[in-house]
């Protein structure tokens, strides 16, 4: 039996990489899923360029003949690339605003939000601000045993 041809080891790869593709491609996922789908199959990070490249559709196919790069891109690269060419400056900019808001709208409600000392005695409201309480219910928790002895 003699061995293989360049050309048939080469029509072998390019059958394994199709065959890889169809049984571990998601269902075009959007990029950001694509790492947690690599990662949870355990995929070589030095894969993965290649099988996004594999799973990219509409007017990413153009983009990625035209970007120069290849399926040994290193995936920071290839992400890079990718994000700074599809996102549109207009998009980072009105998440940073939106954020804004909610964080303005956020600091409004606080406000109204009673304190969890509000009513105590002075001594148990003062062993409720020096432990420090995340809710109501550990408040409540904590104080109840102190209260009587004060």
């Amino acid at each position: 039996m003699t061995a293989p041809s360049e050309r048939e080891l080469e029509a072998d790869r390019r059958h394994l990489a199709r065959t890889l593709a169809q049984v571990l491609k998601p269902q075009r996922p959007p990029l950001l899923c694509q790492k947690e789908y690599f990662t949870v199959v355990k995929l070589g990070l030095a894969e993965w360029a290649q099988y996004t490249a594999l799973n990219l559709v509409s007017d990413t196919k153009p983009w990625w003949r035209s970007s120069g790069l290849s399926i040994h891109t290193p995936w920071d690269t290839f992400e890079t690339d990718f994000l700074n060419f599809h996102t549109p400056p207009s998009a980072i900019a009105a998440a940073r605003e939106a954020l804004a808001f909610y964080t303005h709208d956020f600091r409004l409600l606080i406000r109204h939000v009673p304190t969890l000392d509000k009513g105590l005695e002075p001594n148990t409201s003062k062993e409720v601000k020096l432990k420090q309480p995340v809710t109501s219910e550990i408040a409540i928790t904590q104080v109840t045993p102190i209260h009587p002895i004060l």
